[in-house]
């Protein structure tokens, strides 16, 4: 089976490194990291991720502005996107594991990574 490809936007190097370690050690994703929310367009038009982890708060262009960005482009725009962001956090999530705002699921960047590898699975399959 094809490993799914991954692309983590968010200006923590250190957060998104530890993210792709585990996602990868799983065996089933491939994972790149994009540091620069300005480069972020381009590095998923060459990464053609299956899916997108993105944060909110980063300096330049905020989470909103790149997904706005790459909603409205014709090759990316059906491209799933999880926000995995410190603005929400686990208290959030009593009742459905997952925050939703305006259909997008945000994920607190304090999720515990079985549950953040559950997510991935679900979205990139359509279930959510």
């Amino acid at each position: 089976m094809k490993a799914s490809q991954i692309l983590i936007i968010d200006d923590d190097k250190g957060f998104a490194s530890m993210t792709k370690l585990f996602l990868e050690s799983k065996g089933e994703f491939e994972v790149a990291c994009e540091s620069d929310s300005r480069q972020a367009l381009q590095s998923a038009r060459e990464q053609k991720p299956d899916l997108i982890l993105l944060d909110i708060v980063m300096p330049h262009l905020d989470g909103g502005d790149v997904h706005a960005m790459l909603s409205a482009d014709s090759m990316l725009g059906r491209v799933p996107v999880i926000f995995l962001t410190s603005m929400v956090s686990q208290e959030d999530n009593s009742e459905d594991p997952y925050v939703r705002s305006g259909g997008n699921v945000m994920l607190p960047k304090t999720t515990p990574p079985d549950q953040l590898m559950t997510c991935i699975q679900q979205k990139i399959s359509g279930q959510i």
